[in-house]
C-alpha cells in the first residue's frame, strides 16, 4: 500500500468539487424558478389589469379563460413555494467534536480521508436528490408559465 495517500487525496479532492457543483447547481435553479415567478406574475398582472380596464363587459367565456390563467399563475407560485422551501443540505462530516473525534481523529490518515470521502459521497447523492425536486419544479414552472401566456394571448381572440 501506497504510504503518502495520494490516491484518496484525490478522490478526496474531486469530491470536493462535485460537491461544490452540486450546491452551485442548486442556487442556479432557484434563481431559474424564481425569476420565472417574477416573470409570471408580471405577465398576469399587466394582461389581467390591461384586460379589464379596456373592456369591462365581457363574455362569460372570457372571464373563465382570464381565471383559469390566473389558476394557473397560483399553481406556478405553489409548486415555486413547494420546491423553494428550505431543504437540508448535508455535510461531508458532522459538525460535532464526537462525530470528529470518531471519524477523523486518532485515525490513521487513510482511514479519515476515506471516512470524509464516504460523507461526501453520501451528502452528494442526497443534495442531487433535492436538486432533481428543484429541476422538476423549474420544468413545471416553465410549461405553467407558458399556458398561461397562450391564455392570456387568446383572451385577445375571445373579447
Amino acid at each position: 500500500m501506497n504510504g503518502s495517500n495520494a490516491d484518496v487525496k484525490l478522490a478526496l479532492e474531486e469530491m470536493r468539487w462535485s460537491m461544490q457543483q452540486s450546491l452551485s447547481a442548486g442556487d442556479a435553479l432557484d434563481q431559474k424558478v424564481n425569476l420565472i415567478l417574477v416573470a409570471s406574475g408580471l405577465v398576469v398582472a399587466l394582461v389581467t389589469t390591461l384586460q379589464i380596464s379596456l373592456a369591462p363587459n365581457r363574455s362569460d367565456l372570457y372571464w373563465f379563460v382570464l381565471f383559469v390563467a390566473i389558476g394557473l399563475y397560483i399553481l406556478a407560485v405553489a409548486a415555486v413555494l413547494w420546491g423553494a422551501s428550505p431543504q437540508p443540505y448535508r455535510l461531508a462530516i458532522a459538525s460535532e467534536w464526537n462525530e470528529l473525534d470518531k471519524h477523523i481523529f486518532g485515525r490513521p490518515e487513510r482511514d479519515a480521508i476515506l471516512s470524509l470521502l464516504s460523507g461526501y459521497v453520501d451528502q452528494i447523492q442526497h443534495n442531487r436528490r433535492i436538486n432533481y425536486k428543484k429541476v422538476i419544479v423549474f420544468r413545471l414552472s416553465l410549461v405553467v408559465l407558458m399556458m398561461t401566456v397562450v391564455l392570456l394571448v387568446l383572451l385577445v381572440a375571445i373579447q
